[in-house]
């Protein structure tokens, strides 16, 4: 890309570290999908918005593992009953019931993004903190299949440190929430359901500071887990999960006053969740 000011750009060939000196004693800072350049006798810096062959490659990898999670998920969850019914297992002793509503808190971590504040670059990173939240689950399959309605909310800062600008530095009081819907497939074996789970919806982002805007964003959640059935009307459950908010290079994580935390490279949020909880049943 042709550059700002009026020397020879470096070329970003996506194995560029941090600091690095470039051609012309300019130095250089870098990742695969944008640079900063300053120069000792210039007073200014310009960035270079681009995607090179290593950022383009990064992107379809993760689209491509996205795709394949989600393709096997969507298998298994279609697949489970019918070959457990094949192989002849003993079915299990789920109480008879329609629906359960739990409740389930734990853990959550997050996975750091590199964005730009107008044209300060930093890490934007959501403190690991703790999450809770409510699902109503349907039998749709009786012992094996069934449809999922969740809220889940965690409450935590939104932190962002700049490397080269900390008097930039900001952090503020956020929470992260997820409605979703989907489903769950398992087998029940004795009074025990193992299942893995497949949801698609919304994720919020919103803020205490009121001069910065909420965000909503697709997406969706991977999990697997277990039930335990104590009586025919209560329950307990645990379950990990790996929720992931689809924000596309030079998509927005949130706006205000000071503009915005512009995403650079890469396809979204990865989170973990490690929690449980219990459930009554109808």
């Amino acid at each position: 890309m042709d550059p700002v000011l009026d020397w020879e750009a470096p070329q970003d060939d996506g194995r560029r570290l941090r600091d690095e000196t470039c051609a012309g004693g300019i130095q250089c800072w870098g990742t695969t999908a944008f640079w900063h350049v300053t120069r000792p006798d210039v007073k200014l810096r310009a960035f270079f918005i681009g995607s090179s062959p290593a950022a383009t490659e990064e992107a379809e990898s993760v689209r491509r593992t996205i795709a394949w999670i989600a393709v096997s998920t969507v298998i298994g969850l279609a697949g489970v009953g019918p070959a457990a019914a094949q192989s002849g297992q003993t079915p299990g002793l789920m109480p008879p019931h329609r629906a359960e509503l739990s409740f389930f808190g734990g853990g959550s971590w997050t996975d750091s993004r590199e964005v730009l504040v107008g044209t300060d670059p930093g890490n934007l990173d959501i403190d690991d903190s703790g999450f809770w939240g409510i699902a109503a689950d349907f039998n749709v399959r009786p012992g094996t299949g069934q449809a999922e309605i969740l809220y889940s909310r965690q409450d935590s800062k939104l932190r962002f440190e700049s490397p080269l600008s900390p008097a930039e530095n900001q952090t503020v009081d956020m929470a992260v929430e997820y409605l979703q819907f989907g489903g769950l497939g398992g087998v029940v074996r004795r009074n025990v359901y193992t299942f893995a789970s497949f949801t698609l919806g919304a994720t919020r982002f919103s803020f205490d500071d009121a001069s910065i805007d909420d965000e909503w964003k697709f997406s969706a959640l991977f999990g697997f887990g277990a039930k335990l059935y104590v009586n025919e009307k209560f329950g307990l459950r645990a379950q990990a999960r790996f929720p992931f908010t689809f924000i596309s290079g030079g998509g927005s994580v949130a706006c205000g006053n000071f503009g915005c935390f512009t995403t650079v490279g890469g396809e979204g949020v990865f989170q973990f969740d490690l929690g449980g909880g219990a459930f009554v049943m109808f």
